[in-house]
């Protein structure tokens, strides 16, 4: 092979590499419902890691009230994007023991 195309296979490789490097992935976040905004388009006020921030249900069918936890899609890592709320994080156990 020339060194004119080796150096052009190099060059394609060290801007593949730099473009990966580059690229952000999306993010899911644990954040918690503060408030619902406006139910009709699934908009709500979430709280993570101390900010506050819309998001909005992915379901219209699911609907979350105050202190419940969801994941929360975050495009890119991007906090500016608009966020989307997956679904329920947090199981809750009802079971209750009682000593035998």
């Amino acid at each position: 092979m020339s060194k004119l195309v080796q150096d052009f296979f190099d060059a394609v490789n060290t801007i593949a590499k730099d473009e990966v490097s580059a690229a952000k992935n999306d993010a899911t976040i644990d954040a918690e419902i503060k408030s619902v905004v406006n139910i009709d388009i699934g908009q709500y006020k979430v709280s993570y890691q101390g900010n506050v921030f819309d998001a909005y249900s992915s379901d219209p069918l699911s609907t979350y009230k105050a202190g419940e936890q969801v994941y929360v899609l975050v495009p890119q890592g991007d906090f500016s994007k608009r966020k989307v709320i997956l679904g329920r994080s947090a199981y809750k156990n009802n079971t209750t023991f009682q000593d035998q």
